[in-house]
Formats: structure tokens, sequence, C-alpha cells
């Protein structure tokens, strides 16, 4: 009944065509529009459209928190320029660098100096 009337005025008064497989009529908190949904007063990304931000899933998957990852995922720098943000210091820190198989040229200078880490 709803999607007739709205489809109706739609068509009459404003010469728009309109594509009934692409049309619901839905509560809002259930509609998506190019990757976004309204959830009471505040505009939230969608599960399918955060998902395809690579940034963010190589942050997410090395432990940063989703509000840091899609904070630094989203910018427009490289992953260069990138490389001295908190997100990314977080996400590879010491322990994950030496878990996957790097040296520390800290620990080497110290070993060399003969001291002690």
């Amino acid at each position: 009944m709803r999607m007739r009337s709205i489809t109706r005025y739609l068509h009459t008064q404003l010469k728009l065509m309109v594509n009934p497989a692409k049309s619901k009529v839905a509560p809002l908190s259930e509609c998506s529009f190019l990757g976004f949904t309204i959830k009471g007063k505040k505009i939230r990304w969608t599960a399918k459209a955060l998902a395809n931000f690579t940034k963010i899933k190589h942050l997410l998957a090395l432990g940063v928190s989703l509000k840091t990852a899609i904070q630094h995922g989203v910018s427009s720098k490289s992953y260069w320029h990138m490389a001295r943000t908190p997100a990314v210091q977080q996400a590879l820190s010491n322990a994950w660098l030496k878990a996957q198989g790097l040296v520390s040229v800290k620990d080497l200078w110290c070993k060399a100096q003969g001291y002690t880490t």
C-alpha cells in the first residue's frame, strides 16, 4: 500500500522513475545508502562497507581498536606515510616484529657493545 502511493507520487508529481527491484519501504534503521545507515541520531558505516577497506582490515587483524582503525584506515595517506601514526605503532609492536623473525637493531648494537638488554 505505502509503496504504491510513494511510487505514484514520485512518478506523477516529481516525474521520477522508480526501480521496484531496488526499492523498499522499511524502517530507517534497516536501510542503507552508499555504505551508510542511520541508527538513532548517528550515521554509521554498514558492516559490508567497512569490510571493503583493506587498511582497516589489516589494522583490525593486528589488534588495533575499531575506532582507531577507522580513523587511520580512511586516511588518504599511503602506507609509507602512515608508518608513524599511533595506529601503526600500536599494531606493529616490537613483540610482533620479533615474532615475524625480524631482529632488533637496538638489541644487536647492545650486544656488540657488551650491554645486556
